[in-house]
């Protein structure tokens, strides 16, 4: 008998990381969980709002803080604008209160060090239940 994850669509996650070696792992990490298919990767804020204006948005965007260019918490808008219904997490190596309460403003749905993964795993769980 199939698992009910096999019964439902899995969870599209595109991450944007400048960091290769970071976003290939956490691609891969999200790949071998039962019900995530993580198809898109980006290495800049830019990129990823050039491909959200050709084809739509994924469930949930997994984005870095600290991008080159566009910074994260600049891009969460325009992620919103032309997909306005993916959730965006921002995730980073570090922040500061201010900037979880800006990422929040900005439309982010939470805020997660790069560190806490299971946490991570659990919102974008919690998230694809509310849909």
């Amino acid at each position: 008998m199939p698992k009910s994850s096999e019964l439902a669509s899995p969870i599209r996650v595109w991450i944007v990381d400048d960091d290769t070696i970071f976003r290939r792992q956490c691609a891969l990490l999200l790949q071998i969980e039962d019900g995530i298919l993580c198809d898109r990767q980006f290495d800049s804020a830019e990129d990823l709002i050039e491909a959200l204006k050709q084809m739509a948005g994924p469930a949930v965007i997994l984005l870095d803080l600290g991008l080159p260019g566009m910074s994260g918490i600049d891009a969460i808008l325009q992620v919103k604008s032309l997909s306005p219904t993916t959730v965006v997490f921002i995730f980073s190596s570090y922040f500061a209160p201010h900037q979880e309460i800006n990422a929040r403003i900005h439309g982010a749905k939470g805020v997660f060090l790069k560190l806490d993964f299971e946490d991570l795993l659990a919102a974008i769980r919690a998230e694809s239940l509310k849909g």
